[in-house]
Parts: C-alpha cells; sequence; structure tokens
C-alpha cells in the first residue's frame, strides 16, 4: 500500500535521513515528497493497515527531531548571517 505522511522535519539533511532510514527498514520504500517538502509518500507491505504504516514512520520521525529542530520562521535556508545577541 503507498501511504502518505504529513512530516515535521524540515531541512535537505532531515529529509534525505528520514527517507535513508525509512528505506532501510523492511517492506517500506519511500517514493518521495510533495512539492512543498511537507508529505512524505512510501511504499510499505506487510503492515496489517495504511494507519500502522503512517505509525511507524512517525516514530522514525520522532526519533530524528531533536537532531533536526524546525527552522525559525524569520530566517530562510539560505540566510547565513549570525544571530543577533541579546
Amino acid at each position: 500500500m503507498i501511504v502518505a505522511v504529513p512530516l515535521r522535519v524540515q531541512g535537505d539533511g532531515a529529509l534525505t535521513l528520514l527517507a535513508a532510514t525509512l528505506t532501510l527498514m523492511p517492506g517500506t520504500v519511500v517514493m518521495g515528497f510533495s512539492a512543498d517538502r511537507r508529505t512524505l509518500y512510501a511504499h510499505a507491505i506487510g503492515t496489517p493497515s495504511a494507519q500502522a504504516a503512517r505509525a511507524a514512520i512517525v516514530r522514525v520521525e520522532d526519533r530524528l527531531l531533536p537532531f533536526f529542530p524546525p527552522r525559525s520562521p524569520q530566517r530562510s535556508a539560505h540566510d547565513r548571517r549570525p544571530l543577533p545577541r541579546p
């Protein structure tokens, strides 16, 4: 079955690591991301339901979130200037 999973992780590194990790899981292959990169599409076999497949993907994402915190909305990904000190 193919499942769509809304994502919380952001950024190239986080999305690449998530996709690679999920593809290493038996029965799961990441097919790609939505154009806005907020949804992951995966093909999953051997799970009893789409909900169980999504839950497995979310558990992996949960483990990556501490290492890839969401970006601040005030800064773009290409803004490399240091943040001002308080």
